[in-house]
């Protein structure tokens, strides 16, 4: 999809016991905030959301920038 820069995803493999009841983690890098914000109202990432509201219980959405 434009304007993603990065994916990556796994499952919780913590043994510490504090995803509170999290089992999967998803990430997407984008160069900028413009690209985050073309994504979000995109018709594939609309529809996306919208299965996923069939499937997950409940999910954790963080936005964040970087640094190093």
């Amino acid at each position: 999809m434009p304007g993603i820069a990065a994916y990556e995803w796994g499952t919780n493999v913590s043994p510490e016991g504090l995803a509170n009841g999290f089992t999967h983690c998803f990430m997407l890098s984008f160069a900028g905030g413009g690209e985050r914000d073309a994504y979000l109202v995109h018709p594939a990432h609309q529809r996306f959301v919208g299965t996923l509201g069939t499937c997950l219980e409940r999910s954790l959405v963080l936005d964040y920038w970087a640094r190093s």
